[in-house]
């Protein structure tokens, strides 16, 4: 591999370090790098700004190193430059852009295809004893479509993983080139009552029955809903006809759905049914250090194990605890030991609107803190997608928590103007909404907020 060149080489190390640190940290400290030079022994990465420049060499540093020694079988020192003339991959100009969608979906403007998550692959999937059989059936129909498990069904509680293996199930079927929709019960039902309204319920049909994968999550919001019913029975037995393969999650499992339309129970109960079960102490375990390798800061395992022992009923919840205890390590300025782990996660929190006035610092601090980015990256001008949804968060709570007029707050975002704030608020009001995973983190940072104050 020594014989490539500098760029060819470092595009492999980009392969190797996506599965290793979080979405958000890739997009926004590796992926417009690029490897300039290599003579044996020192490895040249050019980066856009010194502010990427400084992260990646105090706090990336051994973990370039690590990963280039172990592609070239030697040690590598790795040395970080800035060239200005890097340009910003083409990707990120768009920061919200629509899925790509069906012909039919697109024409009709259903809400259906919502397209799956970029950072959902099997690579962040953490692998836990309460998962495992469910991650290995994903795989599976991810390689073989339609000749293994038709259809599959995961079943369990919120919170566990299902919408995860849904997700990468749809990304690593796109990835082959194969059309999938991915929706919701909730969207299943609306798009079918919008169709009626509108008479374009061929449209709908047709929409639905096309792609070579079909996955639908929370499938138990159709129940009790007798047209819905019928319908999804329809493009079930219509998409397992044509050998296409379908996909759905559950919250219980099969026998406890309460459908009314007794034949769909019988469609779904000719494929295969996995359940997630409950975390037990060796799951929340795995998941908690498999998540620790992707942060910024080195945890102990005794930390690990003091958030595995708490109880928590679902991933989210655990997940949040380990966030906000590093975020509060870089706000406090502490080494994030057991110590702060036990104080940070047992303090009674304060609402916000009760703590006194927050300044529109604190705030953007906080939001920085919990996405594991400086203050002033956040503040500046990239437009990075992850960046970009983080600075439109830290907006819309400075919006909301202070007294800062719309250009006062522009001013702490590098001097945007207020139509700019108008737009990131307006962004997060409806994605609030809509997505429980941003009314989450809204919550999240505004509890961060108010155990600093408190510590």
């Amino acid at each position: 591999m020594s014989q490539e060149s500098p760029k060819a080489i470092w595009k492999t190390a980009l392969d190797s370090l996506r599965v290793q640190v979080s979405a958000s940290a890739y997009d926004t400290w590796l992926k417009s790098s690029i490897g300039a030079g290599f003579d044996g022994k020192t490895f040249i990465i050019e980066v856009e700004n010194s502010l990427v420049a400084e992260w990646l060499d105090k706090r990336m540093r051994s973990l370039l190193e690590r990963t280039l020694a172990g592609m070239l079988n030697h040690s590598i020192i790795v040395s970080v430059r800035v060239v200005s003339s890097i340009v910003e991959n083409p990707e990120h100009q768009e920061i919200f852009n629509k899925p790509s969608i069906s012909k039919n979906l697109e024409s009709h403007s259903l809400s259906a295809n919502q397209g799956p998550a970029s950072y959902f692959t099997f690579e962040h999937f953490a692998k836990a004893q309460n998962s495992e059989l469910a991650r290995a059936a994903a795989v599976a129909i991810s390689e073989r479509p339609s000749e293994t498990y038709n259809p599959l069904l995961f079943s369990g509680p919120s919170g566990i993983g299902k919408t995860h293996l849904l997700n990468a199930v749809a990304n690593e079927a796109q990835k082959n080139g194969r059309e999938v929709l991915l929706t919701t019960g909730e969207d299943f039902v609306n798009d079918f009552i919008e169709a009626a309204r509108h008479r374009t319920i061929k449209e709908f049909r047709d929409a639905h029955r096309s792609p070579d994968l079909y996955i639908l999550d929370d499938i138990h919001f159709i129940c009790g809903k007798e047209k819905s019913e019928e319908n999804l029975f329809y493009t079930f037995n219509n998409l397992l006809r044509y050998g296409k393969q379908v996909v759905i999650s559950s919250n219980a499992p099969l026998q406890e759905l309460p459908f009314t339309h007794k034949k769909l129970m019988g469609s779904l109960s000719s494929g295969l049914t996995v359940t997630l079960d409950p975390l037990d102490q060796s799951s929340r375990v795995s998941i908690l250090a498999f998540k620790a390798t992707r942060l910024p800061i080195l945890l102990d395992d005794a930390v690990l194990h003091y958030i595995a022992n708490r109880p928590y009923v679902n991933v989210h919840q655990m997940e949040g605890d380990l966030n906000k205890l590093v975020a509060l390590s870089t706000l406090l300025k502490r080494i994030p030991d057991l110590s702060l782990a036990t104080q940070a996660l047992n303090t009674d929190i304060v609402p916000v609107n009760e703590l006194g006035p927050i300044s529109g610092e604190t705030i953007l601090d906080a939001v920085a803190a919990y996405h594991h980015i400086p203050s002033e990256l956040l503040a500046g001008k990239s437009r990075v997608r992850s960046l970009v949804l983080a600075r439109y968060i830290a907006m819309y709570l400075i919006r909301d928590h202070t007294e800062l007029s719309l250009s006062e707050i522009g001013g702490l975002f590098n001097g945007r103007d207020h139509s700019s704030v108008i737009h990131g608020v307006r962004k997060i009001e409806a994605l609030i909404s809509t997505t429980s995973e941003i009314r989450e983190t809204t919550e999240a940072i505004l509890n961060i907020i108010s155990t600093k104050h408190t510590l």
